[in-house]
């Protein structure tokens, strides 16, 4: 805006938006001094009026009207009003507000002096106020101590460490310290009247005398406060209730002094008003009747819980006590579930243990917010109650066999079943027996399951093994290095070894016109890790298979020299292709009653079929290449097979596969039954 010498004061607008420096000339001209101190006089006037508790129908646009005037009268009016209200401000300490302090009486004179202190900083900040947006019109002038300081600083020296009301505060302090015994009245207006005095103390920078005097009897007397308002509390509410009244007086508290005592303070007196009205009577409140922790478990009010929680979660060990209550709870559910299925089968066993589980998993989400801390204690609840039945670790081990042979995708579908069990898992007190059902279920799976799924086992056996780790982190257990190895071994190892074998094979067959009877796939696995129990006695190989496994073995022995293989016919199957000649055999009987014999048809009709087979049926099928009939004595002599063994061999072929017939018939076997080619497979 450009400046216009010809401009008269009548003829400008004084708002907001004005620069009175371009105008300065105009008000310089049309005011005389006199009028310039008429002006300022009228300010100071209202300024007097705030300090003297008057100023209440004094509209702050007035104030400001008026101060943009002695602004614009120039940067020396302004000065001389500071001091003027500089002045006044000393003159009313001095004479009205000390003198006003002394003549209270003791009973009053705490009250008397802190009233004093905050009428004087009401009155304070308001024409501070106004100061500064004088002195924002002003901006490149020298810059004017701020009132809000100034006046704290005057009201500390002249009033506050007067000798005479130091004396006076420290009498009336010591006073209200022989009272022992207050109403709940009293001791609430003497706790306000406390904080008052701790609020102007902390204000005026009386750091020595507030932590010296003031605040151990200040936090005494609230300390009493709530130990009486706890009682009251106890008696008048629920648990719900009683905390949600809590979490209201802490709220109500904290927003009156957040702003106005020093952070340690405000953190002070939150902590007694969590230790007299929570910490103290936690576990009372907890354990009502008809409306605690328990009571609330039973009855599926979660909300209730999850309020109780949330407010318990800012409470130094609120969350501990609070689960803790519920250890009865959950220790009895869970040992009635145990002991029901205790003679149980497996799937309905461990389906117990993880319906158990998801009802814990619902307060661990929805009422716990998923704190690991009741994670931590449920677990320990569950190791109690799991060991009343010893079965579990071998059921658990079982369950999850099961679901890798059922299902493919076992930890898509059923990952939350499978992380259940892993918590099972766990929290078992005696996690020995579990590994010692999972090595040999595992390694059963791995050589004698056919569909073996790398992936879903890689998976589990990471999520299994995520439980056997030390306080760093690592897996050092003995059981993680024997599963780990097996793993090695079938996946890794095994593969490299039959790959690199049968490239020999292949350039044996070509360059030298060698062949191999038959193809195979040979699992290499380390005794170290595999609890394999080599068999007592010594299984008669067939020849051709025996010559195969000679060749390999001495293949191998080249590049492990160390090393020694043994075969381990228990293990593995075999695919053969089965050739049957004739009709079906007829069994004829003789007329004395004797045995039955076979008479063969004499139309031969040659069928094949292809079969899988274990290792120890492939062994019996071969003494059938050159024996019509034998009886089960012949079977395991010239086998060798354990009789355990041979006797689940031979139901596989009979009921099963349907390549042998029993003589008699049925499913159990003796010594001296009699065991022939099924000849009428394939026939109608």
């Amino acid at each position: 805006m450009e400046s216009n010498n010809n401009k008269l004061a009548e003829d400008i607008e004084i708002n907001e938006h004005f620069n009175p420096d371009e105008i300065l000339h105009v008000f310089v001209a049309a005011f005389s001094v006199e009028e310039k101190q008429i002006v300022s006089g009228l300010l100071l006037d209202d300024f007097k009026m705030f300090f003297l508790q008057m100023g209440a129908s004094v509209v702050n646009i007035n104030l400001h009207q008026k101060a943009r005037f002695v602004s614009c009268f120039g940067y020396s009016s302004r000065v001389n009003f500071y001091n003027s209200v500089k002045m006044f401000i000393i003159n009313h300490l001095q004479h009205e507000i000390k003198p006003n302090v002394l003549k209270s009486t003791n009973h009053i004179f705490l009250k008397s002096l802190t009233t004093a202190w905050e009428n004087f900083f009401e009155a304070l900040i308001t024409i501070n106020n106004v100061m500064d947006y004088m002195e924002s019109i002003h901006s490149g002038h020298n810059k004017l101590e701020h009132f809000d300081k100034l006046g704290v600083i005057l009201f500390r020296c002249m009033v506050f460490q007067n000798d005479e009301v130091q004396l006076r505060f420290q009498q009336c302090l010591s006073e209200m310290k022989l009272v022992k015994v207050r109403e709940i009245t009293l001791l609430n207006s003497d706790r306000l009247l406390l904080e008052g005095v701790s609020i102007m103390c902390n204000l005026l920078k009386m750091d020595s005398i507030y932590e010296g005097y003031v605040k151990p009897f200040f936090m005494r007397l609230t300390t009493e406060y709530f130990q009486t308002m706890s009682k009251d509390y106890l008696f008048q509410y629920c648990a719900c209730v009683y905390f949600e009244n809590v979490h209201a007086k802490i709220m109500e508290e904290m927003n009156r002094i957040q702003f106005k005592l020093d952070a340690r303070s405000v953190n002070d007196i939150n902590e007694v008003i969590k230790t007299e009205l929570v910490k103290k009577n936690m576990k009372t409140i907890i354990e009502m009747e008809n409306c605690g922790v328990m009571y609330l478990l039973k009855n599926n009010q979660y909300d209730d819980l999850r309020c109780m929680y949330n407010f318990l979660y800012t409470v130094d060990g609120g969350v501990k006590v609070m689960i803790d209550s519920m250890c009865l709870y959950f220790r009895e559910l869970g040992t009635s579930v145990v002991l029901e299925k205790l003679n149980s089968d497996i799937i309905s066993c461990v389906q117990s243990l993880l319906d158990l589980k998801e009802k814990f998993d619902v307060l661990f989400a929805n009422v716990f917010c998923h704190d690991l801390l009741f994670d931590e204690i449920v677990g320990g609840e569950f190791g109690s109650f799991l060991k009343l039945n010893s079965l579990i670790p071998k059921f658990l081990s079982k369950f999850l066999d099961l679901m890798l042979r059922r299902d493919k995708s076992v930890l898509t579908k059923n990952n939350n079943d499978v992380n259940k069990i892993v918590f099972l898992i766990k929290n078992l007190q005696n996690k020995s027996d579990f590994e010692t059902y999972y090595q040999i279920h595992f390694a059963d799976r791995l050589l004698c399951y056919r569909y073996v799924n790398i992936r879903a086992e890689n998976k589990m056996m990471n999520k299994v093994l995520s439980i056997f780790v030390d306080d760093h982190g690592k897996r050092n257990s003995l059981f993680v290095s024997r599963i780990e190895g097996m793993f090695k071994d079938k996946f890794i190892t095994s593969k490299t070894s039959i790959q690199s074998y049968n490239e020999f094979v292949t350039v044996n067959k070509c360059i030298l016109g060698i062949l191999q009877p038959f193809d195979i796939d040979v699992e290499v696995i380390n005794s170290v890790y595999w609890p394999v129990i080599d068999p007592k006695s010594i299984c008669k190989v067939p020849a051709f298979a025996l010559n195969v496994f000679n060749d390999f073995k001495k293949y191998y022995s080249k590049g492990e020299t160390r090393k020694t293989l043994k075969l381990l016919p228990q293990f593995g199957t075999v695919e053969l292709v089965a050739t049957y000649y004739g009709e079906p055999i007829f069994l004829k009987r003789s007329h004395d009653g004797g045995k039955c014999s076979p008479v063969p048809n004499s139309r031969r009709v040659e069928r094949h079929f292809k079969v899988r087979v274990t290792t120890y049926q492939m062994f019996v099928l071969d003494l059938f290449n050159t024996n019509d009939g034998l009886k089960f004595k012949e079977i395991l002599k010239e086998t060798m097979i354990p009789e355990r063994s041979l006797i689940n061999a031979l139901r596989g072929l009979i009921c099963f596969h349907r390549l042998l017939r029993k003589n008699p018939s049925g499913q159990e076997i003796s010594a001296n039954d009699e065991f022939y080619i099924n000849e009428s497979l394939g026939f109608q």
